[in-house]
């Protein structure tokens, strides 16, 4: 973990930018789709991007490229779910924080694979964090970000309800 940390650093000083390196998000196997309705792994698209806003402590561009790192590690679970169950944890497409109630949250169900430290925001609560919603065929990880989101997804209807500055979405893609 603190190697992860530390390349994460490495890259944004040295590139200056904040991507998250391939290194730290474990790769989504690949496997050929069962059905037309198979979705597109989350984690094939390109590294995710935070823009830096002006005003922001310095080392906020560090804890969101870490958010997007958790993202993206969240995702790579999900698919490893969806290979092992053929759905992802179905919340009838109602948004769920991502493991802050653990006898309630769907997503308390990867906990084991991803960690659960990776599942709660360093800010922690219900007011800043990841937040979950999935239709058990395709899902959406939400999480809000100090800086503003950059190559997001476009953030479904149901994210309306979340109401958090910044708003990322990394969805599964039909």
């Amino acid at each position: 973990m603190m190697m992860a940390v530390v390349a994460v650093v490495v890259v944004v000083l040295v590139s200056g930018a904040l991507a998250v390196p391939d290194t730290t998000v474990p790769p989504v196997r690949a496997q050929a789709p069962a059905a037309q309705d198979q979705p597109a792994p989350a984690s094939t698209r390109p590294p995710l991007q935070v823009t830096p806003a002006a005003g922001l402590p310095s080392d906020a561009g560090t804890r969101d490229a870490s958010r997007l790192g958790d993202l993206q590690a969240i995702a790579a679970a999900l698919q490893s779910y969806h290979d092992k169950k053929n759905a992802y944890p179905d919340t009838s497409n109602r948004v769920q924080t991502a493991c802050v109630f653990q006898n309630l949250d769907k997503l308390c169900e990867i906990k084991n694979e991803v960690g659960l430290e990776r599942l709660v925001d360093q800010r922690g609560g219900n007011a800043f964090g990841y937040w979950y919603s999935s239709d058990g065929k395709t899902f959406t990880v939400y999480a809000s970000l100090e800086g503003a989101p950059d190559g997001s997804d476009p953030c479904p209807q149901t994210a309306s309800v979340i109401k958090a500055p910044n708003l990322f979405c990394l969805n599964s893609h039909q």
